[in-house]
């Protein structure tokens, strides 16, 4: 019978509580690669919603620019020379204008400046 106190009774009584580096090498290998999948699974995700955000901003902006309106709009109003020598605006359906039909008048020129001397 040997004493409680000698290195073979605490050897046989208790557990051994190392894990062989085999196990511990591969639960070290899979927690990284678990890791390795969730940062992978919300690098994705972050990725994802990056490029939505992206192209809701860039239809919103091309929508509000000038010139680039979703429905074309009735044009009823005439300027100061009634109407003489200006086209309505035509749509093509797209919402671009075409140029006018008729050529535009030239403006007239304004008289010529005089100081006076002769």
């Amino acid at each position: 019978m040997e004493t409680s106190g000698s290195l073979h009774t605490l050897r046989t009584m208790g557990h051994d509580l190392r894990t062989p580096p085999a196990q511990a090498r591969r639960v070290a290998v899979l927690r990284r690669n678990g890791a390795m999948d969730r940062l992978r699974t919300i690098t994705a995700t972050v990725a994802l919603l990056t490029l939505s955000a992206v192209g809701v901003v860039a239809v919103y902006v091309a929508k509000a620019l000038p010139g680039h309106q979703a429905h074309a709009t009735s044009n009823s109003s005439t300027n100061g020379s009634g109407g003489v020598g200006t086209a309505p605006p035509v749509s093509n359906g797209q919402g671009s204008l075409n140029p006018a039909s008729t050529p535009t008048q030239p403006a007239t020129t304004p008289a010529p400046v005089t100081s006076g001397a002769t």
